[in-house]
């Protein structure tokens, strides 16, 4: 019995630090009321463990939706955090020209557990409703 429960306890143990090595994405904006014609900032960050690999997307298109315009992409920047981690961020410089409210869309972003991995995942943002005046 005693065996049992010590068995159990380095099994959570174990599931506990697996856990702690979540992929976590954001999309934030510093206002949801933004006005049209005037620029407004998106910061994308995500968080994968480190060793991992992350395919950053391009934007290779100019808008993110049909209300949505990226007039400036800033640069990719990788920084580490205590918990061996490593997040990935990027400021968007977009604009707006209709009114009302504005569904800032889902961004998804690509990672694997390494490079060679051909299984790339994707985390995507959440939506961001946003009110244009």
């Amino acid at each position: 019995m005693k065996r049992y429960v010590l068995f159990l306890m380095a099994c959570f143990a174990f599931m506990g630090g697996l856990m702690a090595q979540q992929v976590e994405v954001e999309g934030k904006v510093a206002d949801t009321k933004v006005q049209v014609g005037k620029p407004f900032t998106l910061d994308l960050s995500l968080k994968v463990p480190y060793g991992w690999f992350v395919e950053w997307n391009d934007f290779a298109q100019d808008t993110l939706s049909e209300q949505i315009d990226i007039l400036k992409r800033g640069n990719v920047e990788r920084t580490a955090d205590a918990d061996s981690n490593v997040i990935v961020k990027q400021q968007l410089t977009l604009m707006t020209f209709d009114t009302g409210q504005i569904v800032l869309p889902s961004v998804g972003l690509k990672y694997a557990k390494s490079f060679d991995d051909p299984m790339r995942l994707e985390a995507f943002t959440d939506p961001v409703t946003l009110y244009a005046t």
